[in-house]
């Protein structure tokens, strides 16, 4: 069922926005979402979740009960165990068996709606890049906690440092704390 928003006109009275120009504009969206590329995708997605947030749209006032058969690509277990969160997220309320086909790496295939597969796909996007974001984070204090660079290496020269640079810093330092250091013992040779 969708709900019925009021639009201000001219003469200052409240008219109740039609149900098809709502469902119209979640339609436009979801086609950018679909076609669009990179931020107009996620931009589109996120309009769309708004939109049917806002006005208690569900999928089946967008587009119907139609499901096909999609595929959902990742390039690592990392961004496969996100990708799998994201269809938990969007797919929680109902059951949806997943396919690998035969000889494929990093595919995996659903029968989702359009507008599951474009949400699902949106979130992978995004959250797969803040993990790379948090990666090269964890990798610097990784680096830090395990003293990984020359005995004879200069500090930092924290003086021209910028707020977000300070920022990242402390994150950091923050991070490598809780990381476990680890120690290379070389082997002594038995005097031979």
């Amino acid at each position: 069922m969708v709900f019925v928003n009021f639009i201000l006109c001219n003469n200052n009275e409240h008219k109740p926005m039609p149900e098809e120009k709502i469902i119209k504009l979640a339609k436009k969206l979801k086609a950018l979402a679909e076609r669009g590329e990179g931020g107009e995708k996620i931009n589109a997605a996120a309009m769309l979740r708004r939109l049917m947030a806002q006005y208690g749209i569900t999928v089946v006032d967008i587009e119907g009960e139609e499901k096909h058969w999609r595929e959902f690509y990742f390039r690592n277990k990392y961004e496969q165990r996100i990708l799998y969160q994201c269809i938990y997220m969007v797919l929680s309320h109902r059951e949806a068996p997943m396919y690998k086909p035969p000889r494929s790496h990093g595919v995996r295939e659903m029968e989702v709606t359009d507008a599951e597969f474009i949400e699902i796909n949106a979130l992978q996007e995004f959250f797969y890049t803040a993990f790379l974001n948090e990666l090269d984070l964890f990798l610097a204090a990784f680096i830090q906690k395990n003293h990984m660079f020359p005995e004879n290496a200069k500090s930092l020269d924290t003086s021209e440092l910028s707020i977000d640079e300070w920022e990242r810093i402390m994150r950091i330092q923050e991070m490598a704390q809780g990381i476990n250091r680890h120690t290379f013992r070389r082997s002594l040779g038995n005097g031979d």
